[in-house]
């Protein structure tokens, strides 16, 4: 044989060899190398196990992109998701595209290797388009919002600021005079005055002063609300406060050699035939301070949008009143020649608190809303009285202070009829009557037992004594209420 028939033969030996090659390798599998410890030669198939067995519709399922290999996992093992990876007559994912398709076989499932922790609430660990979505924890934790710094957040939502002016009246201590019960046959407008000697010595003619002319009108303030809505109503908080009211009233007759204005004093408590002789001057100067708020939860049990509302409420309320009343009298000095000053100071506080029920009335509109508001508070009262004298009779009297502390009930009663105008979603327009009543408080001018105890050393007589009554503030506001997005 000539070495051309050799060249020849082998030619067709290497033609059947690999036509054999290919008819076999086509029918089979991919491989994969061997696990740890398998004989030598052997090959496992990447077959699926009976329970993770499906047949795709039609056979034709895409292949989808393979996951990195789990820790410690054989060399050459392809990991994937719980996609399916492959179907009938489908090349298996990570195959060489331009190799024959593979076996038939059913699909399987692959396991994940992501931690759940780093996985996106509401996202699916593979998107849409096969890309891993995956969470990376922030470097610094305190950069995450807490639930405190969350429940604020929400509260902000739709939150409502409403600030108005108020201007108020506040009852006057009425017309009360200053010192004790005179005789029923004696004016205490005009009298006739005598001096301590015996004989007695008429000196002129003297008079209570009273105080009539205390007028606590016109007074200032601001009131701030701020509410928080809620799935069944809204709750608000409210303060207010009102600037002081000062009035000082003077007697015009003094100074004055024939003309006294007198303080009675009474011995036992019997009428007063005894008295405080001020022929200089005599001042009374009355302060009153007013401030408190409240909180409260509306229900609204009304369908929403407009028409008439009618919802209950309930809260805490909180006022506190303050009042003074000092008296300043001059009087001539018959051992020295000089003036003697004496002043009697009387001040009470009344701290009013307890819960508070009512309801508010409205009909509503989209462009305004009008309503009324009643409530009571079921409150007491912890007041405290006190009053000090400063050389009452003379010098050497000095200073001389009393005190009365108790608790006593004390209702409130409060309602705001008010009329708002919508501008917009966000801001209103705000206009109100209101009426404050507070039943048992201390007032100073009802606060002074006006005694005569003699002559020094003996304590003054004038001491603390107080009798309680009512009080009442009414007036107007106006305003503007701003509601956050």
């Amino acid at each position: 044989m000539s070495w051309t028939d050799e060249v020849t033969a082998m030619k067709r030996t290497l033609k059947l060899t690999l036509l054999a090659a290919a008819c076999v390798l086509p029918q089979t599998a991919r491989a994969q190398f061997p696990a740890a410890g398998a004989p030598a030669g052997t090959v496992r198939l990447n077959q699926p196990p009976a329970s993770q067995q499906y047949s795709g519709s039609g056979g034709q399922v895409a292949p989808v992109a393979y996951q990195a290999p789990a820790a410690g996992a054989p060399e050459g093992v392809q990991q994937t998701s719980r996609k399916i990876v492959a179907g009938l007559g489908a090349r298996m994912a990570g195959q060489d595209p331009t190799a024959p398709p593979a076996s038939p076989y059913t699909p399987m499932y692959g396991p994940i290797y992501t931690p759940a922790s780093q996985q996106v609430p509401g996202v699916p660990y593979y998107g849409p388009d096969g890309m891993i979505t995956t969470r990376i924890g922030n470097e610094d934790e305190w950069d995450e919002t807490g639930p405190v710094e969350k429940f604020l957040t929400q509260l902000s939502f739709n939150t409502y600021w409403r600030f108005e002016y108020l201007l108020w009246r506040i009852e006057r201590p009425g017309d009360e005079y200053l010192g004790a019960e005179l005789p029923s046959t004696v004016n205490p407008e005009s009298f006739d005055v005598f001096d301590d000697q015996s004989p007695a010595n008429l000196l002129g003619t003297g008079r209570v002063f009273n105080t009539r002319g205390i007028s606590l009108t016109d007074n200032n303030g601001l009131r701030l609300t701020v509410g928080v809505p809620l799935t069944f109503g809204a709750f608000e908080v409210s303060g207010f406060a009102l600037q002081q009211a000062d009035q000082l009233l003077h007697s015009g007759e003094l100074p004055s050699t024939s003309q006294f204005v007198v303080t009675p004093l009474s011995q036992g408590g019997a009428p007063a035939t005894t008295g405080l002789r001020h022929d200089q001057f005599f001042d009374v100067n009355y302060t009153t301070d007013i401030y408190g708020f409240q909180t409260k939860v509306i229900f609204d049990r009304s369908p929403p949008g407009e028409g008439f509302k009618l919802n209950p409420l309930v809260g805490f309320q909180f006022v506190d009143i303050q009042e003074q009343m000092t008296q300043t009298g001059g009087a001539s000095d018959i051992s020295t020649g000089g003036i003697l000053t004496s002043i009697i100071d009387s001040d009470t506080n009344n701290n009013v608190w307890g819960p508070t029920v009512g309801f508010r009335a409205e009909l509503v509109h989209r462009w305004f809303t009008v309503g009324v508001e009643p409530k009571v508070a079921i409150a007491f009262n912890n007041y405290q009285a006190r009053v000090r004298t400063l050389n009452l009779r003379g010098t050497e009297d000095g200073q001389f202070t009393t005190r009365d502390r108790s608790i006593d009930f004390s209702p409130i009663f409060e309602t705001n009829a008010y009329a708002r105008l919508h501008l917009s979603e966000s801001v209103t327009l705000t206009a109100a009557a209101n009426y404050f009543f507070v039943y048992q408080v201390a007032r100073p001018v009802d606060s002074i037992q006006y005694g005569d105890n003699g002559d020094f050393p003996t304590p003054p007589g004038v001491v603390v004594d107080a009798d309680l009554r009512d009080i009442w503030f009414r007036g107007l506001s106006c305003g503007l209420e701003i509601t956050l997005p």
